[in-house]
Parts: structure tokens; sequence; C-alpha cells
């Protein structure tokens, strides 16, 4: 799942930086993208 995610959506490897941390990322990851809008 992770490969695809990495593939479809760039970026969202960056966020994977830690393995197990990969789902708080993936949750947070719409709130930042709020902030920074």
């Amino acid at each position: 799942m992770i490969q695809y995610l990495a593939e479809a959506f760039p970026f969202f490897y960056y966020q994977e930086s830690a393995l197990g941390v990969f789902e708080v990322y993936f949750g947070n990851w719409w709130d930042r993208a709020y902030l920074d809008a």
C-alpha cells in the first residue's frame, strides 16, 4: 500500500520518513494541506 501511495502521491513518500509513523502523517496531511493553503 505504501508503494502505491508513493507512486500516486510522490509527496507522500517524504512524509513517511520513519516506519510506523506512516498513519500519523497520513492523518495530519489533510490538516497540513489546509494550513499551507
